[in-house]
This record gives C-alpha cells, structure tokens and sequence, in this order.
C-alpha cells in the first residue's frame, strides 16, 4: 500500500498527529468532548493518508456544522469580478508575498538617475512605501470603467493613439474640403497646383495623470466584506476619468494636453451663440445665457461644414442634455430633440442619445 500526500497535505498532516499526540498523552479520562475531538483527528488522518486534500476536508466539515446548526449556507463576503485577484489583493495589504510579476520595474517605480537607458518610460517617481502591486488586466478594466464616467474615453467619440514611449510625434493637419477633382479629356496634361492651404501639422505629447494614493487601514481591509479589488479599482477609474477627462475638454495646451474646447476654437471653427428656448417654450426669462433650444442646435448644426456632418457627434454635459430632453412648447407638452435608445456595451445595456440622428457624447467637464 502506498501513501501520497501533497506539500500542503503534509503540512496539515503533521498538525494533526500533533494535536492528536497532545489529546492522547491527555492526563485522565477523556470527556466526552475529548472522545469526539480524538473519533475527528483520527478520521482526518486516515483521510490525508489517502490523498484526501485539507481544502476538502474542511469543506466537508463546514458543511456538516452547518447543517448541525441548521443554516443553509455560511456569511460570506461579496465575491468580486476574480476572486484570485482579491486573495492576492488581501495578501498584499497583509505584507505578504505577492508574484513578481505583479510588481511593477525598478525603472517604472524609481527616481530616475541616469543609468536606466533604453528602459525608463514616460515617468519615473519614487515607489511608495510599503511597495506597488499592479494586475495585468487591471488596465483593460480600467478603461472600460473610465468610459462610464466620460464618454470622451470611448473610441466612438475620440481617436486613441498608442505610444510605445512617450515621445513626441507629428501628425499631420489637412483640411481639403475645397479641392474637387475635374473632369479632363483624353491625352490632356495633368497640371501641377500649389498644395492645399492650410496643411499644417501638430505635435502630440504624453502626459502622466495619477489618482493620488488611496489610504485605507489595515482594520478595514481585513474586515470589509465587499471586494477590496473591485472598490479600489472604481475609486481610481472614476478619479482618472475625472481629472484626465477635464484636460481633454479643457486643457490649454501649455504644459497639459491641449482640450477639445481650446483646439476647435484655435482652428477657427465657428462659434453660435445660443439664444435660448424662448421660442420653445414662450418663457421670455429662458435666454441663451440659462437655457438651449431647438432652433440653437439646428443653428449649431449647420454651423458645420456639409462634409463634415456625416460623422459629426454631439459633445455636452449631462445637465445640457437634461435641459434638451425636458423642453416644452407653449402649452406645455414635450419636445421630442433626443432620440433614446439602448445598446450593449461590454456585456451591459447602456442608453445611447441622439439629436438630429447623430450621437451625444456624455462630457461632464463640459460647461
């Protein structure tokens, strides 16, 4: 007959012939709870003779004192999205040892001195204390939960552009709305003709953004019964979308990204000025300066250029669209400006709007 016990296995096994030992060189008779506990140990050593795991035998005695005690399950904490990815989580905050490959380079958590060529990225800070745990898929999970919070985020409204390193890059600027082809006949010369006005450039740069830390106490991570990993992981996609979503819209291009706001205005793209839902509603106190109405979005709309409007997008923050799907005319019944819908997006029914049969991107760093 042969024995096969895994490492743990031993490890459990060697526990319980010692508290077995200890029961037995007991000095008196045993009582009856004595009996009970050595009827146990003994059961639990012939099982992890046999191969039986600990995590097994634990279940099953779980099990059995709950339905001695007549519940139908134990009180357990939430579980998260990947419940690997909490346990590793809770070890961390533990000052456990977590994988080495969670933990991120010296290069990406160290000042930089000098003698990291060809390895540092962007930024170079010093590690904080008490050490730096990152999930591999936590960026992915993070951009999604980021597009909840700022439309902005989400490739349908912006144009992602990936950078191995950071650096500076050119990408060319070229508006040929103007330049129709002709029709020419047969054996005619094609002509040479100035390039299109207006082809510029523009240089794009990487900028660093942090959440800032997130203090919790260890009393707290131990005894919190929701997932640490999914709390923590909203607490810094929500601060990101915040923060990175407002340089977008309203960064001045000097030392920050330069906003979506900043730059139209800088091409000289057209402003309207809105004269307000006065003619909607009759209310001559709603101007342009308190309210929007229908006539300021048509206007707006045509504002743009006719090649342009095909796959135009409206950017607004959630009150100007509040405003927009509650205007009345002047006897109070609703005007239908928005069209709601609802579409799938990373496996959740999300609503979508539409004015004019064209999306509505949700900004709130917008005015």
């Amino acid at each position: 007959m042969s024995t096969q016990v895994n490492a743990r296995g031993f490890t459990e096994l060697a526990t319980t012939l010692q508290e077995l030992e200890t029961l037995s060189s007991k000095a008196g008779p045993f009582t009856k709870k004595d009996e009970c506990r050595h009827a146990e140990l003994l059961a639990k050593v012939s099982l992890l003779k046999s191969g039986v795991s600990p995590l097994e035998i634990r279940e099953f005695e779980k099990q059995r004192l709950l339905q001695a005690a007549g519940l139908p399950r134990a009180p357990e904490r939430a579980r998260g999205r990947d419940e690997d990815n909490e346990n590793l989580l809770r070890r961390f905050l533990r000052g456990e040892e977590v994988p080495a490959t969670y933990r991120p380079k010296d290069s990406e958590t160290r000042v930089y001195d000098g003698q990291l060529a060809g390895t540092q990225s962007i930024l170079h800070t010093q590690e904080a204390p008490g050490g730096t745990l990152v999930f591999p898929e936590m960026n992915a999970n993070l951009y999604e939960a980021m597009k909840q919070g700022d439309d902005i985020f989400s490739p349908e409204f912006s144009n992602v552009v990936e950078t191995p390193n950071g650096a500076v890059m050119s990408t060319p600027i070229w508006d040929d709305t103007n330049s129709d082809a002709v029709q020419v006949g047969e054996g005619s010369q094609s002509l040479e003709v100035t390039i299109a006005p207006g082809v510029s450039s523009k240089q794009l740069a990487a900028y660093a953004f942090r959440s800032q830390i997130v203090a919790i106490s260890s009393e707290l991570a131990n005894d919190m019964n929701w997932p640490v990993y999914d709390v923590l992981e909203k607490i810094h996609a929500a601060r990101l979308a915040r923060g990175v979503g407002k340089a977008l819209i309203l960064g001045s291009g000097v030392s920050q990204p330069e906003g979506l706001l900043g730059g139209v205005i800088g091409a000289g793209a057209p402003i309207v000025v809105a004269n307000g839902s006065a003619a909607n509603d009759g209310n001559g106190a709603n101007t342009g300066a308190n309210s929007i109405g229908t006539r300021d979005i048509i206007v707006l709309f045509k504002a743009l250029n006719a090649k342009y409007r095909r796959n135009a997008k409206f950017f607004m923050n959630d009150s100007t669209l509040s405003a927009l799907l509650s205007l009345i005319d002047k006897i109070g019944h609703p005007i239908r400006m928005v069209d709601t819908t609802f579409e799938y997006e990373a496996g959740k029914l999300k609503p979508c709007y539409y004015i004019l049969g064209r999306k509505v991107a949700i900004c709130n760093s917008m005015s």
